[in-house]
């Protein structure tokens, strides 16, 4: 005899429906999470970052579990336009999305990966090539887009975007190896705000961080990480228009800022509030 107890042992399979709500809403779907420990106001960050994503359609937003927010698009371009325009902050601190399917828990969902401008600082001329760029980017994570390297016009640094791992520290730097000889290439990070200068981690820093031993290393100007791993975005508009080259495919239109700053659009006139629909529960 069954028990109600052991009808939760027993498996309903959603096949045969799983098709029409995965194409209608799942595809259009975003999960994100603010890399912070800090305690933070949610309805805040849901209402900063909805009027920071400026979609050209109606946009929801809803809170998920514990820290995780939804986001559904009603059009697929602006899903991808909010993907492609990462990093995005909150007060300081990194704001993650990644893509849905709909056949996923969001709560399951791993969130640990961002995506960053990086650029790599007086490389020999010989290496100021494509494949050269592309074997150097794919060093410091997954590469999305690339400027290619211009053979006259040498710049004193090389620029990509590049999805790293947020659980590991950064790169501070490559060693590379020219003809015997190893040299060392700084990397520095655009849009880079809040990290441990201790550990490398984003989404603290050292004096947050609780592996921090002030007694082991009192001086902070004595840490391996340093403020000088951030680079200053390049702003729309400024300088001239460079190629842009993408790994996926799906490089047109990329918006030359690399970045958006959440908290910079509060109290913004230009996005109307009636395009966006916010559900704390």
């Amino acid at each position: 005899m069954t028990t109600p107890g052991d009808l939760g042992d027993e498996v309903l399979d959603l096949g045969s429906v799983e098709g029409s709500f995965r194409e209608s809403r799942g595809s259009f779907c975003l999960v994100g999470k603010l890399c912070t420990d800090r305690a933070y106001n949610m309805y805040a960050l849901m209402d900063v970052m909805i009027k920071a994503f400026k979609c050209r359609t109606k946009t929801i937003v809803r809170e998920w579990g514990h820290k995780l927010l939804i986001f559904t698009f009603l059009d697929e371009s602006d899903r991808d336009w909010v993907i492609r325009n990462q990093p995005w902050h909150f007060d300081g601190h990194l704001f993650v999305v990644k893509s849905l399917t709909g056949m996923e828990q969001p709560s399951g969902v791993s969130i640990t990966r961002a995506s960053f401008w990086a650029r790599v600082y007086d490389l020999p001329i010989m290496c100021h090539t494509e494949a050269m760029l592309i074997s150097i980017a794919k060093r410091i994570g997954e590469l999305e887009i690339f400027e290619p390297p211009d053979g006259l016009n040498l710049g004193y640094y090389l620029r990509f975007k590049v999805s790293i791992d947020i659980t590991k520290p950064l790169l501070r730097g490559l060693t590379i190896k020219l003809s015997g000889e190893e040299l060392w290439i700084p990397i520095k990070y655009e849009a880079l705000l809040f990290y441990c200068f201790y550990f490398g981690l984003v989404g603290h820093n050292f004096r947050g961080c609780d592996s921090y031993d002030k007694n082991d290393c009192p001086d902070p100007t004595e840490m391996e990480y340093s403020p000088f791993l951030k680079a200053s975005p390049i702003k729309k508009g400024r300088g001239p228009k460079v190629e842009m080259k993408s790994t996926r495919g799906t490089a047109g239109g990329v918006d030359m800022s690399g970045t958006v700053c959440a908290q910079s659009v509060l109290g913004s006139s230009s996005v109307d509030k009636s395009d966006s629909v916010l559900i704390s529960r």
